[in-house]
């Protein structure tokens, strides 16, 4: 009998088998190449969409490129159908089509909705998390997508003497991979960050309107908040030892903390004495008694003082606010733009 020498070819890390030419069953390596060469080449596309996403731009505004992506898929499925089975046996070819209609569902069906979800994600921290946790299962599917194909690889290998050695990946996997383990990272730190952001929006609002009453409810939720927040990301580990993402999280969130316990309180008491201020005047003008019209000029003047006072510390905060804002996001485009390349 004629002796088979087995071959080597690589199995990659996130992806698909790309096999060698070499002697082995005769036609297995032709074969499994037809099959899987134009699975891998749409890795590139993907490798665009997910870096597209981690570069802050959204679902929404790369659109195009999801839209881009399912036809390519597309195109790749109808041919595969069309491929036979090796020596009567089409294992290979159903799980690779298994994995290209997973992958198509993702695209056209869950990221639709993620598309949708971006439009909103702001409006609340709960419609920010479904977002970032919509995008985490679909990421998780096609993982376990990735899953079948390696399974069905190593059994046609197996059964046709190839040997698959287990290596760190080609560039576009190891920058697959990396690009999502980021975005994990950043999504966690994010989401710490973004429920204070969001909640000190509200008691501004309610600044603005003047209502104590949201404002002393706004204020507890932010400092409530704000301390959890500050737990969490002391728990939280670097990435890859930069701490950079987390510290600036850190540095808002102190902020953030600062307002709640003291410069709200602040606005509180000044609305309450404005308050007080209307009650006197209409005293002193019903009486007229010298007593009571001093006790008013003597309150227009501390409020008067206060008011200088607060505008100041308003002022204040309104810059540390824009300078902090504008650090967060020029340190998550670089910390995202660093280690997704």
């Amino acid at each position: 009998m004629k002796s088979i020498l087995p071959i080597t070819i690589f199995v990659f890390m996130v992806g698909l088998v790309l096999p060698m030419t070499a002697q082995t069953t005769p036609g297995s390596v032709e074969y499994m190449s037809d099959l899987v060469t134009p699975i891998e080449e749409t890795k590139a596309a993907t490798l665009k969409y997910l870096q597209s996403i981690t570069k802050g731009r959204g679902a929404a505004r790369v659109e195009s490129k999801r839209k881009a992506l399912v036809t390519e898929t597309k195109a790749v499925l109808t041919d595969l159908k069309k491929k036979k089975g090796f020596d009567g046996k089409e294992a290979l070819k159903n799980s690779l089509t298994e994995f290209l209609n997973i992958k198509l569902a993702v695209l056209e069906e869950d990221y639709e909705k993620i598309v949708n979800m971006d439009k909103i994600k702001e409006q609340s921290y709960d419609a920010m998390e479904a977002y970032i946790r919509a995008q985490e299962a679909a990421n998780e599917k096609l993982d376990g997508a990735f899953e079948i194909v390696k399974k069905a690889q190593n059994e046609f290998a197996t059964k046709h003497s190839i040997i698959l050695e287990q290596r760190e990946g080609d560039e576009i996997d190891k920058k697959i991979a990396k690009a999502s383990k980021v975005l994990s990272h950043f999504n966690e730190v994010y989401l710490i960050f973004f429920r204070s952001y969001l909640q000190e929006g509200y008691v501004l609002e309610a600044l603005g309107s003047e209502d104590v009453a949201a404002i002393e409810q706004g204020r507890n939720a932010l400092e409530s908040y704000a301390k959890e927040g500050l737990k969490k990301l002391e728990t939280l580990e670097d990435y890859e030892k930069d701490s950079s993402l987390k510290d600036l999280a850190k540095n808002l969130l102190e902020f953030y903390l600062k307002e709640a316990e003291g410069d709200f309180t602040k606005q509180i008491d000044f609305l309450l004495s404005q308050d007080d201020l209307v009650k006197l005047r209409k005293a002193a003008e019903k009486s007229r008694k010298k007593e009571e019209i001093n006790a008013y000029n003597e309150k227009v003047e501390a409020i008067n003082e206060e008011a200088d006072r607060l505008n100041k510390i308003t002022q204040s905060s309104n810059n540390n606010r824009e300078k902090l804002l504008d650090q967060w996001n020029k340190t998550s485009e670089k910390f995202l733009s660093t280690h997704s390349e």
